[in-house]
């Protein structure tokens, strides 16, 4: 199977153009249930922050995740043995690959290092680390549960480098389960503060 150019990761990255790093952000109501009440009722909770941190917003989509499970590539281990009834209590250590694309010829793009333990969910905090062009370097530190369905997020909690102090999400898909193979497709979008936009 050949990789196509279309199968590369996309970048966008955007600011104000100013040289104070500054980001309009609309007022934000949302529904929420009040502090020991029926989730049912709602109330509004108005955020509204000046941006006086963030001058860039990066998306990066067409990235696929690879979890090998066994064999000579193997990219994750157990290091805590379950509870032999419950599972309770698994962990393992990873250190993923993330390629711009999902055949053998994909380039390595960023690798992640972390642990995922299973607590009812598997729950994962990694740094991810990009290996190339001018994010090379430059982490995200990233936590979330995947659910049981193919889809769910992961908080992106900080990042240093180019990505200083970076927030957001990445959505996460699984693409392909083969053998011992597990290939996720992910897509990224946070907002952090660069040294140089």
């Amino acid at each position: 199977m050949a990789c196509t150019p279309t199968d590369g990761p996309t970048m966008e990255i955007s600011c104000d153009g100013s040289s104070e790093p500054t980001m309009d952000v609309p007022m934000v109501h949302r529904s929420c249930p009040p502090r020991g009440s029926d989730v049912s009722t709602d109330f509004k909770v108005t955020c509204d922050f000046g941006g006086t941190v963030e001058n860039a917003k990066v998306n990066v989509g067409n990235l696929y995740l690879r979890q090998i499970f066994a064999g000579c590539n193997t990219n994750q281990s157990d290091v805590i043995q379950p509870n032999a009834a419950t599972g309770l209590g698994k962990t393992v250590v990873n250190n993923w690959g993330i390629y711009d694309g999902t055949c053998s010829e994909a380039k390595l793009v960023a690798q992640t290092h972390g642990m995922h333990t299973l607590a009812g969910k598997w729950s994962n905090w990694f740094t991810l680390v990009f290996v190339v062009g001018r994010f090379k370097g430059s982490t995200l530190q990233v936590m979330g549960a995947n659910d049981d369905c193919e889809e769910s997020e992961w908080a992106i909690v900080g990042g240093t480098g180019e990505f200083t102090m970076a927030r957001g999400i990445i959505n996460r898909r699984v693409h392909s389960v083969i053998g011992n193979t597990t290939t996720q497709e992910l897509t990224i979008e946070f907002f952090c503060r660069m040294k140089e936009v």
